[in-house]
């Protein structure tokens, strides 16, 4: 599935970051896109790159503080079950092992690149 930025939007991109080896370790890469945005006013653009560079702090806020996730997620899944009428299925693995020195990370374990 792929989604073109349309005009006037603005999306916060994310992406596994891989090993040689094309296994996912946690890693993160995160970055900014915007669509054409002549008809946004500059004051507004930046206004939306902060909301996207706030989304973005939170995934390294996160990983420093585990019950802000906790509460997060518990909002997040009552949001879902409000907004769709029933339950769903958010579990994903807690930690992923780094093969080399076995370093535990969680999903929101260190964020690279620029937001």
């Amino acid at each position: 599935m792929s989604y073109t930025i349309k005009e006037n939007e603005f999306a916060l991109v994310i992406k596994p970051v891989l090993a040689e080896d094309g296994e996912w370790e946690g890693e993160i890469a995160s970055g900014i896109t915007m669509g054409e945005n002549d008809s946004v006013p500059l004051e507004i653009q930046r206004h939306m790159i902060a909301v996207i560079t706030l989304l973005n702090a939170f995934l390294a806020y996160a990983e420093d503080n585990p019950e802000v996730l906790e509460e997060v997620e518990e909002y997040r899944d009552e949001l879902l079950r409000s907004t769709l009428g029933t339950d769903v299925d958010t579990d994903i693995p807690d930690e992923v092992e780094k093969p080399s020195n076995v370093i535990k990370l969680n999903r929101f374990t260190k964020t690279v690149g620029n937001a």
